[in-house]
């Protein structure tokens, strides 16, 4: 299986420290699975760039530390 980063256009993707774990965890819909893809994140050293990527994006899953639905709340406290 070639790595998810290869088909990333952002160079910066491939600094992930997510690209070393198991990503099925960054798109699990069990809340257990999203904790721990968050905790991961917050080692990351591209976590803001990451965030802000899924935000313009609307990405799925557990990007830059947040979920979806804490995204869904930024973009609608942004957008007010």
């Amino acid at each position: 299986m070639k790595p998810y980063v290869e088909n990333l256009t952002s160079q910066w993707m491939s600094k992930g420290i997510c690209n070393d774990d198991n990503r099925s965890l960054f798109y699990s819909l069990y809340i257990s699975d999203q904790r721990a893809a968050v905790k991961i994140c917050q080692e990351c050293p591209i976590i803001n760039e990451c965030l802000e990527y899924a935000i313009k994006n609307n990405e799925i899953g557990v990007w830059g530390g947040t979920t979806e639905k804490q995204r869904k709340r930024l973009r609608n406290t942004n957008s007010k």
